[in-house]
């Protein structure tokens, strides 16, 4: 039995590379919740629907960035007690002779309190679990218990699968791994089959088949695990500013101010580091995000990044967005997106008339600012020292692959025409004649399309000699 203050170091010293799931017990009268947890620890779980209807996946140990809190959440929000069960499944079956990656459930950002409406919760272990009754004993880390007065305590399981000596574990694995159908597909996940997996992942994604799909999900994690993350790092303004004017000079930004209160900005700022950062479609991108321009045209950094829309005089929030000019796909094609221009509209962005672009049309589309733009959050406020935490998911910290596979995704959309458009700027067989006609239209407008908007920043950052002409 261990105390809320040492689960933390409990499960970053043991568990680092599980992920785990929770399972939250309702009150029974007839039996206490600490009765049926310890029944639970000694004989399995038994499950009455199906397990990704039971739980709340949490993903990763290694990616959780508070871990105790996480254990001790409290799930049935109307119950005065809690009793928190943690499932804990392995992301590589480590036998004898062999390793199996397996995959893991992500982090259960869907909004429910299960994981039933989770898209990537699939995996090949889950497809596995999804199909039993019961769930052994060996891959439950033990149990979280708190009264109704808040006093509480973990208590850990002896028989988890990890714990065991390596005879014992090896007999479980090998057991386990002879119950699964799709062995085939597992076996397949190998480094010296990168470039086959890739075009699996390409057509996948371009046949719009990626949601709930356990086979691509574990194809992209074990891709992803080949790449070493590193932890979320704080650095200070100048610093921050350092970096930015050093590395991405080829990179536009843009500002997200969380209009929140201190403590629900923070808890705002994670969820979007762990999915999206979702835009209105009454909004848009350019209702949601302040524009500051190409980082090579900002000649004071520190005034662009100043932004004060969603200050509560107190402790506040940016989100810092940082998305390249050029971005790959896993065929190697490279796609000229444009960028907003710094905004001197004295008003929103939205009354920008060079705001749209390429990029701009894609985000709208999809109604989210995808996690690998969010280059980092910024806390600021009176007597408060500036801090920057940077993402490590950041598309600029990624592997080449992984860029590559982001890129893919991100250019895949759905409408015909954006997708034409977005082929105008493919740089492998780019016709400038047309863009230049583009960038230079017979009819001028008070607002350009993002196809003019587009054309001419082509222009400016290939052939700036070329924009005088034009303008």
């Amino acid at each position: 039995m261990l105390g809320k203050n040492v689960i933390e170091n409990y499960f970053k010293n043991n568990f680092m590379n599980d992920a785990i799931s929770i399972y939250s017990l309702a009150g029974d009268v007839a039996v206490s919740k600490e009765k049926t947890a310890l029944n639970i620890l000694s004989k399995g779980l038994k499950l009455e629907k199906k397990l990704r209807e039971s739980v709340n996946s949490k993903g990763l140990v290694r990616n959780i960035l508070n871990i105790k809190d996480t254990i001790t959440n409290k799930e049935k929000y109307l119950e005065e007690d809690i009793c928190n069960i943690i499932i804990g499944t392995p992301e590589v079956l480590e036998l004898a002779n062999k390793n199996y990656f397996l995959g893991y459930p992500k982090d259960n950002i869907s909004g429910y309190t299960t994981s039933s409406y989770q898209k990537n919760y699939d995996c090949f272990f889950m497809d596995y679990l999804d199909n039993v009754d019961i769930i052994d004993k060996k891959l439950i880390i033990g149990f979280y218990y708190e009264n109704s007065n808040g006093e509480g305590y973990f208590q850990e399981n002896r028989n988890y699968y990890s714990l065991l000596d390596i005879k014992q574990k090896n007999t479980f694995f090998t057991c386990l791994l002879e119950k699964m159908n799709n062995l085939d597909d597992i076996n397949n996940l190998s480094v010296d089959k990168n470039s086959e997996l890739l075009k699996y992942i390409s057509s996948t994604i371009k046949n719009d088949e990626i949601d709930n799909n356990s086979k691509y999900l574990t194809t992209l994690e074990f891709i992803e695990s080949q790449s070493l993350f590193k932890s979320r790092e704080r650095v200070n303004k100048r610093d921050f500013i350092n970096i930015i004017n050093s590395n991405f000079k080829d990179y536009s930004l843009y500002i997200h101010g969380v209009d929140q209160s201190p403590k629900f900005s923070l808890v705002t700022v994670n969820h979007i580091l762990r999915s999206n950062l979702q835009i209105d479609d009454e909004y848009g991108f350019s209702g949601t995000c302040e524009p500051k321009g190409p980082v090579d045209e900002i000649s004071n950094l520190e005034k662009a990044l100043d932004y004060h829309y969603g200050d509560n005089n107190e402790k506040s929030y940016n989100i810092i967005i940082l998305v390249p000019k050029v971005l790959d796909d896993i065929e190697m094609n490279r796609y000229f997106l444009g960028y907003s221009r710094n905004n001197t509209s004295g008003s929103f962005p939205k009354t920008m008339k060079d705001f749209n672009c390429l990029l701009s049309d894609i985000i709208n589309e999809k109604d989210y600012v995808p996690k690998e733009f969010i280059f980092a959050y910024h806390v600021y406020g009176p007597n408060i020292e500036d801090q920057f935490y940077i993402n490590n998911k950041h598309i600029s910290l990624l592997s080449d692959e992984l860029q590559r596979i982001f890129g893919t995704s991100f250019l895949h959309v759905k409408s015909k025409n954006l997708e034409n458009n977005l082929n105008y700027f493919k740089l492998s067989n780019i016709n400038e004649d047309l863009i230049y006609s583009l960038a230079h239209p017979i009819i001028h407008r008070d607002k350009f399309t993002s196809l003019e908007t587009t054309a001419l920043e082509y222009f400016e950052t290939v052939d700036k000699e070329k924009v005088k002409k034009i303008r």
